[in-house]
């Protein structure tokens, strides 16, 4: 079974099996039930193995890739962050995890350029912007897509096309 693979590259790295997931191949999404066998996923000798940082999603979640966008004056997309997220979960429920990356990346803006400047970190209250301030989009290459529903489970905003690496 793979789990005994991933045991055994484990051992030989000397890190924990929990600390990395396996893919297929760089692009593909990463491998979440561990409990299946070699052969039932196609591999033979020398089939490669991705391993790649973190822990292995549970079945029921994915990967979303969060990007902000920016209309003017040339329409842009930045990777913001990746985050895992439920089938289940709601789109404020991810909005709310957005405004968490956010207000974490802003502390750490602002303690490293207090650092810079040689000044103690900051004390105060970090800004943050609500959950009801985001808008959440499906991504469709250099297009964006309708806007997403606060009370909408992910599962039907994304249309039931639910995949690790997904764009929104």
């Amino acid at each position: 079974a793979l789990i005994d693979v991933k045991t055994r590259i484990a051992q030989e790295l000397g890190i924990a099996p929990d600390a990395f997931h396996i893919r297929r191949s760089v692009r593909a999404p990463q491998i979440k039930d561990e409990s299946v066998t070699l052969q039932a996923m196609g591999l033979v000798d020398s089939s490669p193995l991705h391993l790649c940082p973190g822990p292995p999603l549970p079945p029921d979640q994915i990967m979303l890739k969060v990007y902000h966008f920016k209309a003017a004056p040339k329409p842009a997309f930045k990777l913001l962050c990746k985050l895992p997220a439920a089938e289940d979960a709601s789109v404020l429920s991810v909005k709310r995890m957005v405004s968490d990356v956010l207000a974490a990346k802003k502390a750490e803006k602002r303690a490293a350029e207090a650092a810079a400047a040689g000044d103690a970190a900051p004390t105060g209250k970090v800004p943050v912007l609500p959950p009801g301030r985001i808008r959440l989009r499906d991504r469709k290459g250099k297009e964006v897509g309708a806007v997403f529903r606060d009370a909408q489970p992910l599962k039907a905003a994304l249309k039931g096309r639910l995949e690790d690496g997904r764009a929104v």
